[in-house]
């Protein structure tokens, strides 16, 4: 398409992404699109030393955490107009990484799109040889988002350069305002330490090229400070290269294990263990794959560099990547299941080896009288939780979801879901008996998908009495995917009556399997442990895997009343803290299971009021325990 000054048009988007806008979804995602485009500009210089290889991070913060503004500015090479309007439409190689040596983050030309269309209206101004030009993007309910070059290119003046803070040299400055209401801003600290441990930033914020300054705006106070990671203190175990069999590449690796426990990779982009997966350009994945919950493995980090990656990726095969920048597709892909597969033998020894060192050593001083108040605690909950489960009534004994009795209208579940590839699925639709009756054919509920490339295998459903609620009628039906990637809108009609549900073709990982309250030792809660990691992100955590409570003494708060081996829980301020702690990770994972059951129907407001309900029924039986303890 050929832009003309002035003019605004719908977002260009190429074929092969027009399905595919998840990558943004929050402040940090977007400071790491934008901040990796810079990075990759930068790259494609050669007189880095002369230009400082800064990128200034500027965020704007509203009191109550709403964000108001992003800007991130560089000096590197800017753009002329050609560049520009490539860099404004969706798909296009804009990175340059069909050229040897280029960044694979730029593969799918999204990154800057997609980081202002999430958050609302940018404006990219660049200057390249003197020439100064300007366009922009916004959000457009009409078109989902149009685009305008607002300037002619004109001669980069002192005035307009002071403007917009280059003052020299070339450069590019992306602002955005901040429109989408759903995009919060952590405060200083959290923001400081998601961009220094992102795992996609590492390489940049270790770098002696690059100088990354971030800076936060707020209501009472203006704070800055460069952005430097720094590696855990460990030993190398393994420095080797290992051949990939059936591909004919190799790929190296190198495992270090740190002195202490670091944070798992398993759905936390800043947690520092784990193998960075790294090809020419980028880094792509944190991983430490079937290890990922086990407690020895988190000592362990290091780095994976693989050419084939990328060398594949130019060839056009795209199936090896997520194409929403989750990772590789290690799930269904042979090159990444081999390379996957590879790397876990290259693990095991060493996290078998740390297993026998943990296990063997004793847990940190838990007094008699700590031990038995935390035992006490874990009866108390496993109790709560099993009545409290038990009324959600999550499953038939057909494998089918039991709705709550409050369902009062045709509704499908899962209301959202995951489909492999090839492997069908079961859904369930409900309808209350009083709305049978505005059906032509009474009991059928008829079943599409508004995407060929999922198939809903049983077109008509005919509804039956449910045999514990007799005002409800239900019946089951199958989608199956046929193409990685895609997403459908599932509609189930019943006379006037419909409900939807959304599905897509994607790695089950993120959806965690039912676990019955007595299928591990000890139940829903099996002990309540102090954690010691270095600037935790959260206070408290449950791990469903293991029905493991762990409490994070070094978070600010908490480490003011609770030291290792939950040292003070018996003082009066401990044992608040410690109750409001368990009471939170125990309302949490109870309120996610009573969402997953469909007592509660909307997703966020759902779970918030699940988790204010559950705090008001049960949250004083935790307190007026652990106080007849002290």
């Amino acid at each position: 398409m050929k832009f003309e000054f002035g003019a605004s048009f719908p977002m260009p988007i190429a074929p092969r992404v027009a399905k595919q806008f998840r990558t943004v979804r929050s402040i940090a995602d977007a400071i790491l699109e934008l901040v990796t485009n810079s990075d990759d500009s930068y790259n494609r210089l050669h007189k880095l030393a002369e230009l400082g290889g800064v990128i200034e991070v500027y965020v704007e913060r509203l009191k109550g955490g709403k964000c108001k503004k992003l800007v991130v500015t560089d000096f590197a090479e800017g753009m002329d107009r050609e560049q520009l309007q490539k860099a404004i439409t969706f798909g296009e190689d804009s990175s340059r990484f069909s050229e040897a040596g280029r960044s694979v983050r730029g593969l799918f030309g999204r990154g800057l799109k997609e980081a202002i269309i999430a958050l609302g209206e940018g404006e990219i101004t660049t200057i390249h040889n003197g020439m100064l030009d300007v366009a922009k993007i916004w959000r457009d309910p009409g078109s989902w988002a149009r685009c305008s070059l607002i300037t002619n290119p004109m001669s980069a003046t002192q005035e307009n350069r002071k403007e917009i803070a280059i003052e020299q040299g070339n450069g590019t400055r992306v602002a955005i305002t901040v429109t989408n209401e759903e995009v919060n801003c952590p405060d200083y600290e959290t923001l400081k330490q998601q961009l220094t441990n992102h795992y996609a930033l590492r390489d940049i914020n270790m770098s002696d090229q690059r100088k990354v300054i971030f800076t936060l705006q707020s209501e009472t106070r203006k704070s800055s400070i460069p952005i430097h990671y720094i590696s855990p203190e460990a030993k190398c175990l393994c420095e080797k290269t290992v051949k990939l069999p059936k591909f004919g590449d190799s790929f190296s690796i190198k495992v270090l294990e740190s002195a202490k426990e670091l944070q798992s990779p398993r759905h936390n982009p800043f947690g520092k263990a784990g193998l960075l997966i790294k090809t020419e350009g980028t880094i792509l994945d944190n991983q430490l794959f079937r290890y990922e919950n086990e407690r020895a493995a988190c000592y362990f980090y290091g780095e994976v560099f693989c050419r084939g990656i990328a060398d594949r990726l130019r060839a056009g095969d795209f199936g090896l990547i997520d194409l929403n920048r989750l990772g590789l597709n290690w799930r269904h892909d042979p090159y990444c299941q081999t390379l996957q597969s590879k790397i876990e033998e290259v693990l095991a020894p060493y996290i078998e080896r740390k297993k026998g060192e943990l296990e063997k050593i004793p847990p940190t001083g838990l007094s008699p009288r700590t031990k038995r108040m935390l035992d006490d605690i874990c009866h108390l909950l496993n109790t709560m939780a099993k009545k409290e489960l038990s009324e959600v009534l999550p499953t038939d004994g057909d494998g089918d979801e039991k709705p709550s009795p409050i369902i009062d209208k045709l509704m499908v579940k899962p209301e959202a879901a995951n489909l492999e590839i090839d492997t069908p699925r079961f859904f369930s639709v409900y309808a209350p008996q009083d709305i049978l009756g505005q059906s032509l054919v009474r009991n059928d509920v008829e079943v599409e998908s508004d995407n060929p490339n999922i198939e809903v295998l049983d077109a008509l459903v005919k509804l039956s009495p449910h045999r514990e609620y007799p005002h409800l009628y239900y019946g089951r039906f199958r989608c199956i995917g046929r193409l990685w990637g895609e997403e459908a809108w599932i509609t189930c009609t019943l006379g006037t009556h419909e409900a939807v549900a959304l599905v897509r073709v994607a790695p089950l990982g993120e959806r965690r399997k039912r676990r019955t309250l007595a299928g591990q030792k000890g139940g829903f809660f099996s002990s309540i442990e102090s954690d010691e990691t270095e600037n935790p992100m959260q206070r408290v955590s449950y791990d469903s895997d293991t029905g493991r409570v762990k409490i994070y003494i070094k978070f600010p708060a908490v480490r003011k009343y609770l030291g290792p081996g939950l040292e003070g829980s018996e003082s009066p301020a401990g044992s608040t803290m410690l109750a409001e702690l368990v009471g939170e990770a125990f309302c949490k994972e109870v309120a996610r299971r009573d969402i997953e059951a469909g007592k509660y129907f909307s997703e966020i407001d759902g779970f918030n009021t699940a988790v204010n309900d559950l705090q008001r029924k049960y949250l004083h039986k935790i307190h007026d325990l652990v106080k007849r303890q002290l």
